[in-house]
């Protein structure tokens, strides 16, 4: 899951989609098989009401990972 201190972003989704997919590697390298990857964008952790939308608006991009996509939306307060 992205998630980070604060809510500064030079492109949101090109540094989520870096974030993740460091993540992703850092994943592989410790034995984790790919099929038990799964990668959640963080709606609601470390941005803002804009970035939240923004983020729905282009979750399509996140599909450059290859892996599937979690959406945890539920009760946000966006």
């Amino acid at each position: 899951m992205h998630n980070q201190d604060g809510t500064k972003y030079r492109n949101l989704m090109d540094d989520l989609i870096d974030s993740l997919g460091e993540s992703v590697d850092r994943a592989l390298r410790a034995g984790v098989k790919w099929d038990n990857i799964i990668v959640d964008p963080g709606i609601g952790f470390g941005k803002t009401h804009d970035h939240n939308v923004e983020l729905m608006a282009r979750c399509h991009e996140l599909h450059e990972l290859g892996c599937p996509l979690l959406a945890g939306h539920s009760r946000k307060g966006f």
